[in-house]
């Protein structure tokens, strides 16, 4: 008799080569992938998310240096720590940020729905309400609203996993979940500061670390991805602004910010931008920003951060806009 579950790798080659390929969201996260963003508390893991969330929904073609697809998604953020109002109104300041008054694809739910997800019950309304808001992307905040119990049993940690990961399967949804870490207290963000760390990280399709050094600079790490390789070199920085949403700084090295104690912020992007556009010009000959980029790439700053530089350079009176997409150095450079 036929066993149903065999197949033969030609079998599996041709229904792959047969089906449309698998798109990127966001860096290494794939859709039908599910996996975490995590760090200490008040480090900006859900402001990150927020952003991340309503730029999907939004259809932003960038965010926070990374390309998305452009095109409008349907996204629920289950928030089952905060408060509707509180939440919303940061919420509204990001709306202003993308010059939007609605995003009515953006779901989200209010103070009647559970606060822990433990028991059968929960996890079945759960699964109805990612079913009637027809989210594809779907956020949860946090991890620890999941269950009851330490994380660090591993018949827990399992449970909880798979639960997550049929819940992924069977909807056919991406699952992005923010979950906690203690006080890292200037140590740099790992697998092992996942509370959990061994069963969760095992298990997961993507870990983005969201930390906060000792001097207060906020960062995020690719910590590690399973569809695709993570920047292990560097980390990159970010400061929130007043509309509660996230500006890069740019990529810097982890353990240079667990030394530096007088408050600055790493700037060694700006000085190598400012450097390309050197190289570039002469006398005050003008530059374009696709000759920068293309020549940031080569000294390792990635594009979207080349035009984070050149909008502070632009601030700082170093260089001018002459024109969109074209620079000149100013005369006092």
């Amino acid at each position: 008799m036929e066993n149903r579950y065999l197949k033969t790798l030609t079998q599996l080659t041709k229904r792959v080569k047969s089906e449309p390929p698998t798109k990127y969201l966001w860096g290494g996260i794939k859709e039908g992938s599910f996996g975490f963003v995590y760090g200490p508390s008040k480090s900006g893991k859900t402001t990150f998310c927020e952003g991340l969330a309503m730029s999907l929904a939004s259809g932003k073609k960038s965010y926070f240096d990374n390309i998305l697809t452009g095109k409008r998604k349907n996204v629920l953020f289950l928030s089952l720590e905060e408060y509707y109002k509180e939440r919303t109104l940061r919420n509204i300041k990001q709306l202003e940020f993308l010059k939007l008054e609605s995003l009515d694809n953006y779901n989200t739910v209010d103070e009647n729905f559970p606060r822990l997800i433990s028991g059968s019950v929960e996890w079945e309304l759960l699964k109805s309400i990612i079913i009637d808001s027809g989210s594809e992307i779907v956020f949860i905040d946090s991890f620890s609203r999941l269950y009851s119990g330490s994380i660090e049993e591993s018949s827990l940690a399992k449970n909880i996993m798979f639960k997550l990961r049929e819940l992924t399967n069977d909807l056919k949804i991406t699952l992005i979940i923010i979950h906690h870490t203690p006080k890292l207290n200037g140590r740099p963000i790992t697998i092992d500061s996942l509370a959990g760390s061994r069963i969760l990280a095992q298990d997961a399709d993507f870990l983005i670390g969201i930390n906060k050094s000792v001097n207060g600079t906020r960062y995020l790490k690719e910590v590690a991805y399973r569809y695709a390789p993570e920047n292990s070199d560097t980390v990159t920085s970010f400061t929130i602004d007043k509309k509660n949403w996230l500006v890069v700084s740019g990529d810097i090295d982890e353990n240079d910010l667990a030394i530096q104690a007088d408050g600055r912020v790493n700037d060694f992007n700006t000085d190598k931008v400012l450097n390309v556009i050197k190289e570039l010009t002469k006398d005050g000959d003008e530059v374009k920003s696709k000759d920068i980029e293309k020549e940031g790439e080569i000294v390792g700053v990635k594009r979207a951060t080349v035009y984070n530089q050149l909008k502070k350079l632009e601030e700082k009176k170093i260089i001018r806009k002459v024109k969109q997409g074209v620079y000149v150095l100013c005369k006092t450079t």
